[in-house]
Formats: structure tokens, sequence, C-alpha cells
């Protein structure tokens, strides 16, 4: 059975935050459930406005 995606269940809500930062840095994420670690790596990289590079 697929997920509705309008369906509030079929979204997961996360904070990513910098330690060590003053002020704080942190973004608030929605993401459907169904999200692959690659896939919220690229999330977070754009969400921070990171380039993944090291």
């Amino acid at each position: 059975m697929d997920s509705d995606p309008s369906d509030p269940a079929s979204v997961l809500q996360s904070r990513v935050s910098l330690r060590g930062v003053s002020p704080p840095v942190w973004r608030g994420l929605l993401v459907p459930e169904q999200i692959t670690i690659a896939q919220l790596h690229q999330v977070m990289q754009l969400a921070m406005g990171w380039n993944d590079e090291h």
C-alpha cells in the first residue's frame, strides 16, 4: 500500500543543527517517510547551503 503524500503521517520532521557555533545555526526539515539515506544527505546539503565538499 502506497502512502498518500498529503497524509501528515507520511511526513517526518527533523531539526539539523551545528554544534559549537554562535549564533545557533539550524534548519527544520520535512521529508517523506520513504526517503533514503542518500536522499536525506542531499536534502541536508541543500538545506545547509553546502556543496558536498570537505
